[in-house]
This record gives C-alpha cells, sequence and structure tokens, in this order.
C-alpha cells in the first residue's frame, strides 16, 4: 500500500510539474508572439535617421525661447504611416524612446479595454498594445494625454518606465518621442512617479491654472531631477503602466510635448 501511495505520490508530483512547464512555455509563447508582431511592425514601418539627426538638449531653468516649436530638429525615426493605417485606422501615432525597447504604435478604442490584450491586427494577446486614452483627442492637441502599456516581465512594451525612479535612468534618457502622421514631436521627460490608478495624472484638463497647478506637483513628487523648465510646459504625454507598490498602483512618466518645425 505505501508503495502503491508513493507512486501515486511521485506521479502527481510530476504532472504538476509538467502542468507548470507547460503553463511557463505557454507564458513564454505568448510573450514571443507579441514580440515578433512589433519587431516585424519596426522592420516594415520604421526607418532609422540615424547620421541626420540633430540631438537637442533638455531645456534647463537658464535657456530661453519658446517650447511650443523647435526649429532644425528632426525625429531619430521616421514611421510610415500609410502601412500602419492600412492595417488599422485606429493608428494614432508611434513611441520611441532612444535606448530603450520602447518602440510602438500607439492606437486608440473606443474605450480603455479594447486594446489592454489586443495587437494591431485585433488578434488576442497577453502584451496587448500602447494605446490612447479614449477620451483624448486623438492628434496630441489636449493639455494632457495619457498613453497606456502593460509592464511585461521581459521589459517589452512599458516595462522598463519604472526604471525612471532612478536619477541616472532619467540623465540617459531625458527626452523620447511622438510621430504622427501629421508632425514629430520631442517630449522632454518632466516628472515620473508611482501613483494610484484613479490619480489625478488620469484627469482630462480643460483649464490651464489647474493643469499647471497639477505639473508643479508632479515636479515636488517625482523620483527624479529634471532639468525642464515648467513654465515653458504647454502640454504634456503621461506614459503609463502596472507598478507593484501596492495594490492599483501605477508608475507614470510626464513629458513636455514640443512639436518639431517641418
Amino acid at each position: 500500500m505505501r508503495r502503491t501511495l508513493n507512486i501515486l505520490v511521485v506521479i502527481a508530483a510530476l504532472a504538476l510539474i509538467g502542468f507548470a512547464v507547460a503553463a511557463l512555455l505557454g507564458i513564454r509563447a505568448e510573450y514571443d508572439r507579441g514580440n515578433n508582431a512589433y519587431e516585424n511592425l519596426n522592420s516594415e514601418a520604421v526607418q532609422s535617421n540615424t547620421g541626420s539627426t540633430i540631438f537637442v538638449e533638455a531645456r534647463t531653468e537658464d535657456s530661453g525661447g519658446s517650447a511650443a516649436e523647435e526649429p532644425g530638429e528632426q525625429a531619430p525615426i521616421t514611421v510610415d504611416f500609410d502601412k500602419l493605417l492600412e492595417q488599422n485606422p485606429d493608428v494614432r501615432g508611434w513611441v520611441y524612446c532612444e535606448g530603450t525597447n520602447i518602440s510602438y504604435p500607439i492606437l486608440q478604442g473606443q474605450d480603455n479595454q479594447y486594446y489592454v490584450h489586443r495587437l494591431i491586427d485585433g488578434s488576442e494577446a497577453v502584451a496587448g498594445s500602447i494605446f490612447m486614452d479614449y477620451r483624448n483627442s486623438p492628434n496630441f492637441s489636449d493639455l494632457s494625454t495619457v498613453i497606456y502599456g502593460h509592464h511585461m516581465r521581459d521589459g517589452s512594451m512599458f516595462g522598463e518606465l519604472t526604471s525612471f525612479a532612478s536619477q541616472s535612468y532619467y540623465d540617459a534618457h531625458p527626452t523620447f518621442w511622438i510621430l504622427t502622421q501629421e508632425a514629430d514631436y520631442r517630449v522632454d521627460v518632466l516628472a515620473g512617479f508611482v501613483t494610484p490608478s484613479d490619480s489625478d495624472s488620469y484627469n482630462m484638463y480643460g483649464n490651464s491654472g489647474e493643469f499647471h497647478t497639477y505639473l508643479e506637483k508632479c515636479v515636488q513628487q517625482s523620483d527624479f531631477v529634471s532639468n525642464v523648465r515648467l513654465s515653458t510646459v504647454t502640454r504634456t504625454v503621461t506614459l503609463s503602466t502596472c507598478s507593484s507598490e501596492y495594490e492599483d498602483a501605477r508608475y507614470v512618466v510626464i513629458g513636455s510635448l514640443v512639436r518639431l518645425a517641418e
């Protein structure tokens, strides 16, 4: 009897190990499917402008000029939006951060659920898509535009955003880029911090006074000190992902949106 029980225990343990391995392989396959899809998109629709890009340091407290538009500057990549829009008319732009894994199309659904687990072709996937808040204007004309992405364990999607908790990481990545069919934008990183999923970071601001009061609070609670002069900020982009500090915690990176002159 004891021998039979021991055999059953071994069989059960092996079965559990088998299920665990199968689950891990399934998760790995899902990660690979999402990563492969986005690698293909980068290959098909994105071209590097390396060699011709003019890099401009983030504006400091002592620098002058308007933040509304930057002449003589080119984004580090060019995106073929005709190809992207053929695949899906919900494409609103492309987000890119040099030296990171962040290089993805930005989609926008009729709610904030549709693209949580759907790729650009509408197929279901754990990684989902990078997507704009459905309440935002699709042309980035709002005072604050919010963009969401999963915090994937392999660092894909917005998995690297929480690295902005380090001053050295900010120093190495003070800007990211938003490209659209109509215009290209440099985004000078202003602040980054952990916040609840229902915090002021997700408000749609219509009053510039309230908006700048909010930005002052963002700077005060930021995990790093930014070089951006707050008085020059007219519009922002907020990148948001999940964080593990507490239930429904989010990590947000807020940047000043600067349109590049055509």
